[in-house]
């Protein structure tokens, strides 16, 4: 078994997390398809709309059940906002010393990584 350090793991989870909007937005594509009784509109190259479901759900899943309010805020806004933003820029808009932000930070990345299976 490998054993990630702290680093590779925030790698693995910050990609997961930025899928994880193009995961959400598939998602309500597919939805407005079925309302609208269309199956599918663009090539669809394979057909992985299960394991597309699945992975949306259980990270949307963790960051609503497994997170707290600050440890949300900092991955929501460090991975799912639209544009890059600095930590600094974030913890002083939490209002948190660059310490405790580290520590919720690096705490939230664990928390998601084991939520979702990976460590």
């Amino acid at each position: 078994m490998h054993h990630l350090n702290d680093r590779e793991l925030k790698k693995i989870v910050a990609a997961e997390l930025k899928f994880y909007k193009a995961l959400k937005v598939a998602m309500e594509n597919r939805n407005e398809l079925r309302e609208s009784g269309v199956s599918q509109i663009f090539p669809q190259l394979a057909n992985r709309e299960v394991e597309t479901e699945i992975k949306y759900k259980q990270i949307h899943r963790t960051l609503t059940e497994v997170l707290d309010h600050n440890q949300r805020q900092i991955l929501e806004r460090k991975y799912l906002g639209g544009d890059p933003i600095n930590d600094i820029e974030i913890y002083l808009d939490m209002g948190l010393t660059k310490d405790q932000f580290y520590v919720i930070k690096k705490e939230a990345i664990r928390l998601v990584a084991t939520a979702l299976r990976i460590i």
